[in-house]
Order: C-alpha cells, then sequence, then structure tokens
C-alpha cells in the first residue's frame, strides 16, 4: 500500500499538480488533484493526464487496482496539509479539532497569515467577538473550505440581479 501511495504522489507531483487525497475503497481508487497555484483551476484534461499517466505506471509497476478515478478536490476542498492552508489564506473554512478549543471542537472562519513556520491561524468571528485560533495540523482532526468561501450569504451578484429588471421591449424590437 505504501509504495502505491509513492508511486501515486510522485507521478501526480512529477507531472506539476499537487495530490490533495486518495481514497481506497474495495472497487475503486480515487485520486484526488489540484493545482499548484491558486490562479488556475484543474480541467477535465488535467484530470485525464494524470489518470492515463498513472494507468501506465500502474502497469509496469504491476500495481493492482478495480477501478481507477481522478478527480478534483471539489467546492468544499479537504485542507491536509500546511501547504494547502498558506493556498487558501483569504478563504473561509470549517477545522474540526481533535481535542476541544475552549468548549468544541469546530470551528468555521477565514485562514490568515501564519504567525511562524510551523503554526496555522483561523480567523473566528462569534455573535460577541473577533478572535484568532493558533494551532498546528497535528491538532487538526479535519479540515476543509467552507461553501461561504464561494456562495457568500450577502452576495452583490446576487442583489445586482434582483434590483436590475428586464426592459420591455418595444414594438420594433427583435
Amino acid at each position: 500500500m505504501q509504495d502505491r501511495i509513492k508511486i501515486i504522489e510522485q507521478t501526480v507531483v512529477g507531472l506539476g499538480y499537487d495530490l490533495v487525497d486518495i481514497e481506497n475503497t474495495q472497487q475503486v481508487l480515487r485520486i484526488y488533484i489540484d493545482t499548484i497555484s491558486s490562479d488556475k483551476n484543474i480541467s477535465i484534461d488535467d484530470c485525464v493526464k494524470v489518470s492515463n499517466q498513472l494507468t501506465r505506471i500502474f502497469e509496469v509497476e504491476s500495481v493492482d487496482y478495480d477501478r481507477l478515478e481522478v478527480s478534483t478536490p471539489g467546492i468544499d476542498r479537504p485542507l491536509k496539509t500546511y501547504a494547502h492552508y498558506l493556498k487558501f489564506i483569504g478563504h473561509e473554512a470549517v477545522v474540526t479539532f481533535k481535542q476541544p478549543l475552549g468548549n468544541k471542537k469546530k470551528y468555521a472562519g477565514v485562514i490568515i497569515e501564519p504567525k511562524n513556520e510551523n503554526t496555522l491561524c483561523l480567523e473566528v468571528e462569534n455573535k460577541k467577538e473577533i478572535f484568532v485560533i493558533d494551532f498546528t495540523i497535528n491538532e487538526v482532526d479535519k479540515a476543509k473550505l467552507s461553501l461561504e468561501a464561494y456562495f457568500p450569504k450577502s452576495s452583490k451578484a446576487k442583489t445586482d440581479r434582483t434590483e436590475s429588471k428586464p426592459k420591455k421591449k418595444n414594438d420594433g424590437d427583435i
């Protein structure tokens, strides 16, 4: 199993992508990839490229699998590594800790610039105050980008759509 993970990681990184996660069930080996830079999105062509390369390498290395799927991590992208947090500074995330911090384990907030190399920071706003949680990657049980990062509650685009009404057509308009 470790050999397979190493092969996958070397191949994905070698092709210039970020290996986000690997899911291995009895039927499917699912690989989640992303771009290294945050200004470019993964395309279907990127997934096909990685899938084709892994298929060839698995054949040469005699890696056993039933079905291979290569996919983007999706809109609620998991945050697994320190680099993932750095890539999404300024985005909203939901972080669940292994042990409670204060009186709870799960916090939603904005990923902010860390204060030092090994610490991560999440700015959390509750009804009373705004505070920053400093934590390490080892304290995290699971984390993902929040859908709020993509669909904010009060979107200017939504307001603009509801305020602008279609023009009435004149008899001469097509």
